[in-house]
Parts: structure tokens; sequence; C-alpha cells
């Protein structure tokens, strides 16, 4: 009896936590969401909204569109999405993408680390090869492994001036605005920066938030629009589900409550009237 008990508290203990959010506004400030879309110049811009024109999981995701040179953004901070790099253990999403040539959902890791003595933002970033015209789940990003051609896995990106994308080896010598030659797996990132010769160092870097974009292609023109929806990041044995929602669904037993509510009423209302 004590050794199936004790069997009973150690899965327990090694069992998986998922929790999961609904965001029902871009804006949302108490749940730490942001707008952090970017267009420059004329003729450009960026739209982003939560919708109901491809609901994912409830009636509902995040619609992504853009016009030329922009980029629609949101940014998803606090404790949902905080923690280390060395910790991170999934990552995924799920995304409908309408022109696969041009555009793609992206997702980013956003975290600071120290560059030539100053305190510096980096994003890893991963997007799709190939679009989606129906609903895909991108699989769990933490798995995805490097190719020799460097075409899959995660691109890493100095943000701000003097940016630009990093080479494999982790060198800021490189800086370009290439992608997929400079693309590897996370593991690999954390490998080639692990701060030997003097590189930067990203076994201690914390994530601060989660963005996801629409990436597109320099050369893009004309306007398009993808969809995103249930991303999900996790650390250790914790996951956290963001789910995009145009409206709260209240959930059956929120019906039953109020059914049986507006019954008790009711019964009342006819008591009253026999009394009288």
């Amino acid at each position: 009896m004590k050794s199936f008990l004790a069997v009973s508290a150690l899965a327990l203990t090694l069992s998986s936590v998922a929790n999961a959010q609904t965001i029902t506004s871009i804006n949302d400030v108490s749940n730490c969401v942001y707008n952090a879309s970017f267009a420059s110049g004329a003729g450009n811009s960026a739209n982003i909204a939560i919708t109901g024109a491809q609901p994912r999981s409830g009636n509902g995701s995040l619609e992504l569109q853009m016009t030329n040179f922009a980029q629609p953004a949101v940014y998803m901070c606090g404790s949902t999405v905080t923690g280390t790099l060395a910790q991170l253990s999934s990552l995924s999403f799920d995304y409908l993408g309408t022109n696969p040539v041009n555009t793609s959902p992206t997702i980013r890791l956003i975290f600071d680390a120290q560059y030539l003595g100053l305190t510096r933002t980096f994003n890893l970033g991963w997007y799709a090869n190939s679009g989606a015209p129906n609903w895909t789940n991108s699989g769990d990003l933490t798995a995805v492994g490097s190719s020799p051609a460097g075409n899959t896995g995660f691109f890493l990106r100095l943000t701000g001036s003097g940016g630009g994308q990093l080479l494999r080896d982790c060198s800021t010598s490189g800086l370009s605005a290439g992608f997929d030659d400079r693309r590897q797996s996370l593991a690999d990132w954390l490998g080639a920066c692990n701060g030997a010769g003097g590189a930067l160092n990203f076994s201690q870097a914390t994530v601060k938030a989660v963005q996801v974009d629409q990436g597109r292609w320099p050369d893009f023109t004309g306007t398009n629009v993808n969809y995103v929806d249930n991303v999900t990041v996790g650390y250790g044995r914790t996951s956290n589900t963001i789910n995009f929602e145009s409206t709260v669904v209240p959930e059956p037993s929120t019906y039953a409550l109020m059914a049986a509510g507006l019954a008790g009423l009711f019964a009342v209302q006819r008591r009253r009237r026999r009394s009288v």
C-alpha cells in the first residue's frame, strides 16, 4: 500500500501542467498584450485585430493584415510567456497563411543580453517555409533541428540601431538582412552563443516577451492577410496556451447556472402572484 501511494505521489509530481488564457483584446494591459504593428511610408499599412473571419478554437483568431512595407504584430509579455531560454521546453502556434510565396506568420522570442558592454534586445524567430491554406499547427518548435543549408530552425536578430541577422556561430561580424542560411535549432543557438571567445552568452537569457507577426519578403507588394491562434509557450513541465477570441463564450456550466437562476426567479414571481 505504501509503495502504491509513493508511486502515485511521484506521478503527480512529474505530471505536466497546461494552462489556458483567453485574449479578446490586443491592447489588454491587464493581460500584458500590446499592439506592436509597424508601417512606414505612403501606401503602407499594418492592421491587426481579433476577428471571427477564420475561427480556430472557439469563435475567433488573430487576424494580421498588411499592405506593402508593413508588419502587423502583437506583443505578449508577463508571467504567461516569461522564462529562461535554457528552460524553454515547448513552443508552438496555429497559423493559416493565405499567401505562402511572399509572407508568413512568424513567432519570436524576445530577450535582452549584453553586447559590447550594452544591454541590447535580441529575438529568435521562426517562420513557416510554406503557406497553409488550411489551419496548421507548427509543431513543437523546440524540437526543430538544424540542416546543413541552414534553411530550418530559428534566425537570430539583434534589433535596433546597427542590428541585423547573426551568423550561425553567433558572430556579430556578419550582421545581415539574410535569413535562410542563418537559421538553426534553438539548441544550436544556445551552444553557439555560450560565451566562448568573448561571444554573446544566452544560457541565462530570460525571455521577456513572445511576439507573433506577419513576416514578409523585402520585395513584397500588395495586401495580404494571415491568421494565428493557440500560441503555446512552456518552461519545464508547465505550459501556457494563449487563445484569441472575438468574444468570450460562456462555458456550458455557466449557461446551466443562468437557467437555474432564471427558473428560481420565475418561481418566486409565481409565488408572489398567488399570495396577492
